[in-house]
């Protein structure tokens, strides 16, 4: 597990700030047409706006990715997910901290970074993932649920990497919802109930 005191990655200067103050992220267009597709992570509502041509059209590109690459279009849309990341806060025994999550692009490690994602804070290896627990299951959200209304239990989960966790709470519970799926889908791991 990397430390909180990481050293800035190159890619630091791939985001701006808009004269609003908000980031925007420069990804590549057909990343962006991809998390469109799939919806990113939102708020759990998404609609899907596209017609029946470019459902076909969708459907075959992911039948190619999953022959080039062996995955299932599932596990594809979860990988972009992830690889774009969603602000949400870190739990430890000292607090919270709001942090940008996401997949590493070399898909080996899940990060996290500031807020404005100038500074990588730290990462947990995704070989080192042993299940993911939805909720406060983990010694550090016991601690943290004293101070913590009981409606945001729903938008909390844990990361258990052997006896490290990385406990997180999303902005919305459908948020919660897809990274607990799509970490599930990234590993292979079993989800604790």
């Amino acid at each position: 597990v990397a430390g909180e005191g990481g050293q800035p990655s190159s890619s630091s200067s791939s985001f701006s700030h808009r004269k609003d103050g908000a980031e925007a992220a420069h990804v590549s267009s057909r990343t962006r047409a991809k998390l469109r597709e799939i919806g990113g992570y939102g708020d759990g509502d998404n609609d899907s706006k596209n017609d029946a041509h470019a459902a076909d059209d969708e459907d075959d590109r992911e039948e190619e990715d999953e022959e080039k690459n062996g995955h299932t279009s599932a596990k594809v849309a979860a990988i972009y997910r992830l690889q774009y990341g969603s602000m949400g806060y870190k739990h430890t025994s000292k607090g919270r901290k709001m942090r940008w999550i996401k997949l590493s692009k070399d898909m080996q490690v899940i990060e996290w970074w500031a807020p404005d994602r100038s500074k990588k804070r730290g990462g947990i290896c995704v070989t080192d993932i042993v299940a993911v627990a939805p909720g406060w299951q983990t010694s550090v959200f016991q601690k943290a649920s004293a101070t913590m209304t009981p409606g945001m239990e729903s938008k909390c989960f844990s990361i258990v990497c052997g006896s490290k966790t990385l406990d997180l709470e999303m902005n919305a519970v459908g948020v919660r919802k897809q990274w607990v799926v799509d970490v599930g889908l990234l590993t292979g791991k079993r989800t604790l109930t």
